[in-house]
C-alpha cells in the first residue's frame, strides 16, 4: 500500500510550473532565432550593396579612364537633351551610355536595348567634373545604394589614359 502511494505522479502545481518553465524557454529560443535571422538578413543586404556598388565602381573607372575627354559628355537624364555638370547621365564616346532609370543603374550601347547593370537600390548616381579645368583629363562619379535601412556609398575622381 505505501509503494502505491509514493508514486501517484505529479500534481498540478508541479505540471503547471513545468508548463511555464518550458513556455519562457520556447519563448526565449524564438525570440534568438528571430533576432539571428534578421541579423543575417540585414548582413547579406549588406554585403549585396557592398558587391553591387564596388561593380559599379570598377565597370564607371575603366569606361572612363579608356575614354577620352574629349569624348565624355554628362547629361541631365538619359534623353541627352541637356548639358550639365553635376548629371546624371555619362555618354562616353558615342555609343556607351550609363544613367540611373528609377533606382536602376542602366548601360545602353549603340541603338541596343537598355541593360540593367544594378537594380531597385541605386539612390545616386551623379556624374561631374572635378573642376573646369579638369574636363578634359578627368571625371568624378559619386554612386550611392540604399536598400531596406542598408546602405552603401563611393565616390571617384578618374583620369582619362590620354
Amino acid at each position: 500500500m505505501n509503494f502505491l502511494k509514493s508514486n501517484r505522479g505529479f500534481t498540478l502545481t508541479e505540471l503547471s510550473i513545468a508548463l511555464v518553465i518550458s513556455s519562457i524557454i520556447a519563448l526565449t529560443a524564438s525570440v534568438i532565432v528571430v533576432s539571428a535571422s534578421n541579423n543575417f538578413n540585414r548582413g547579406s543586404r549588406q554585403i549585396r550593396l557592398q558587391r553591387d556598388v564596388s561593380f559599379a565602381n570598377d565597370l564607371l573607372t575603366n569606361s572612363i579612364r579608356e575614354a577620352s575627354g574629349g569624348t565624355v559628355v554628362i547629361y541631365s537624364d538619359s534623353s541627352e537633351t541637356q548639358i550639365v555638370n553635376p548629371g546624371e547621365c555619362l555618354k562616353i564616346g558615342t555609343s556607351a551610355l550609363y544613367y540611373k532609370s528609377s533606382r536602376d543603374l542602366v548601360y545602353k550601347s549603340g541603338g541596343g536595348q537598355p541593360q540593367h547593370l544594378i537594380r531597385n537600390s541605386i539612390d545616386t548616381l551623379c556624374f561631374f567634373y572635378p573642376t573646369a579645368a579638369d574636363s578634359q583629363n578627368c571625371l568624378g562619379f559619386r554612386i550611392a545604394l540604399q536598400e531596406d535601412g542598408c546602405s552603401v556609398a563611393t565616390t571617384g575622381n578618374v583620369y582619362f589614359r590620354n
